[in-house]
């Protein structure tokens, strides 16, 4: 059962942390002005954590940090925040390491709920490989007793259930606009300035409680589904369960009841769960062989649903069939219909299909290969390294097994000496210096080419000189910078 009244009481005792992070950009695909740009090399400029209480909100956090040389930042990003580059690299501002070790203190108290805006398929990814590249728990959002709500979902799930419940605001498109401050703007809520941690954390807070007001039941859904372990057991223990949200291509709200049918066999792929929505008959299902199964997984129109359950899918109570158009009797009579031999073939049919992305070449930078190599090694050297000064952080680079890990400890010694007469330092810089002359259809990330391409996009948008010619000055200025010591 999913037991709303538990979440309820969760909250009370647990209390709520909303966070959010300001960054250096967003992924971009190759067709993008700029891109592409992979999630992993994207870095937090700034963040907040606000802890709700009784009569607002107390401030456990609010940071800005400078950026390391090999990171650049994305010149729309720039201009849609209203952020001089300059300010960036200034060396009064704590480091990108300072900065880690914050919020892995911070999130050392797993007891809070978080609660972010898209946080589940954003922030929290990047924080995860930020925290990788700076000798911090890559997967510290992640452990068995964190709770972690998105209110993006939740959003999706109110829409889908009943538009009308809020005030959803529209694209020129005729679709749902669920921006954050589109969406706060259109239910009467202050966003202050857009796009800074702090006030994106308090219209965080504030979305929040309009939600838990007129939706709690999904509100303390996402309370109850609020990690994998939590989906995990609902899908194995309740007979029916019902997922609402907003499909990617239509933009149309959708609700299905569905029961579990497995999970992914495939060890690379053992986070997607695969479904049955009951809104098709099994009977039709049930004499499919295998490779028939094969066939129209993943396909339109298909009866079988994935769900995957690190993204914390918000799960509700088999009350809501209706709203899909089942009556609760029917889906338990569908329900009942899927039998073990049936899962059988379809556990068969999922080995056939295999992983599509298994193929998919590795990029050659120890950023891209957190997933791909597994759990960090060397872990246990982490806490010596980041104590000690830099001749006994040298001695330590011997004792790295993990690549990637000696590569960010290279780093790591580099950014702190800063002089050209380091040997660390003149290796670190060519690596800055190759990266910041690739070509951007080459790389994964940010380069010269590219940033000059999303200037030209900035122009078009028409934005304010005064926003667009520091960044333009930026960029030209740290061109001069890198020839110079070519």
């Amino acid at each position: 059962m999913i037991d709303l009244d538990t979440a309820k009481n969760e909250l009370k005792e647990r209390g709520l942390i909303a966070w959010d992070l300001e960054t250096t950009g967003i992924k971009l695909f190759p067709k993008d002005p700029g891109g592409p740009v992979k999630i992993e090399f994207i870095r937090p400029i700034s963040g907040a954590f606000l802890l709700e209480t009784e009569h607002g909100f107390e401030i456990l956090m609010d940071y800005k940090a400078g950026l390391a040389p090999h990171i650049l930042p994305s010149p729309v990003a720039l201009a849609v925040n209203g952020i001089n580059p300059h300010e960036l690299f200034d060396s009064s501002l704590p480091t990108q390491l300072e900065f880690a070790e914050a919020v892995s203190d911070l999130l050392q108290d797993n007891v809070p709920i978080l609660c972010s805006y898209n946080g589940i398929g954003y922030d929290a990814v990047v924080l995860r490989h930020f925290l990788f590249e700076n000798f911090r728990n890559p997967y510290i959002l992640s452990d068995f007793n964190r709770v972690h709500i998105d209110l993006y979902k939740i959003a999706e799930a109110i829409y889908a259930i009943d538009p009308h419940t809020l005030n959803f605001p529209r694209k020129p498109n005729g679709n749902v606009e669920l921006r954050q401050q589109m969406l706060a703007k259109a239910n009467g809520i202050d966003t202050g300035t857009a796009h800074t941690a702090i006030d994106d954390t308090q219209v965080v807070l504030e979305l929040g409680k309009v939600f838990r007001e007129i939706a709690p039941d999904i509100y303390f859904s996402a309370i109850a589904s609020g990690n994998k372990h939590r989906v995990i057991h609902h899908l194995e223990n309740e007979p029916i369960v019902c997922h609402a949200y907003v499909e990617r291509f239509t933009r149309k709200g959708k609700v299905r009841a569905l029961t579990l049918i497995g999970q992914n066999p495939i060890k690379e792929m053992s986070n997607q769960y695969l479904t049955f929505d009951l809104s098709y008959d099994p009977h039709d299902y049930l004499h499919y062989s295998s490779d028939d199964i094969a066939a129209i997984i993943k396909k339109k129109d298909s009866p079988f649903f994935e769900l995957k359950v690190s993204d914390n899918p918000i799960l509700l109570p088999s009350n809501y069939c209706e709203k899909g158009g089942l009556s609760r009797q029917n889906a338990r009579e569908r329900a009942a219909m899927i039998d073990e031999n049936f899962k059988e073939k379809v556990n068969r049919a999922m080995k056939q299909k295999g992983n599509p992305f298994a193929d998919y070449p590795i990029d050659p930078y120890s950023e891209s290969k957190l997933y791909a190599e597994g759990w960090p090694k060397d872990t246990d050297l982490y806490e010596r390294f980041l104590a000690s000064d830099i001749e006994a952080r040298r001695e330590l680079l011997p004792r790295f097994t993990d690549l990637r890990v000696l590569d960010f400890a290279k780093r790591i010694i580099a950014q702190a000496q800063g002089s050209l007469e380091s040997e660390e330092y003149r290796e670190y810089l060519g690596m800055c210096r190759s990266r910041f002359f690739a070509k951007s259809s080459d790389v994964p990330h940010m380069t010269y080419d590219g940033a000059m391409a999303q200037i030209d996009q900035i122009i078009a948008m028409d934005h304010d000189e005064e926003v667009v010619i520091p960044i333009v000055q930026f960029y030209e200025d740290l061109k001069n910078k890198m020839e110079k010591k070519a």
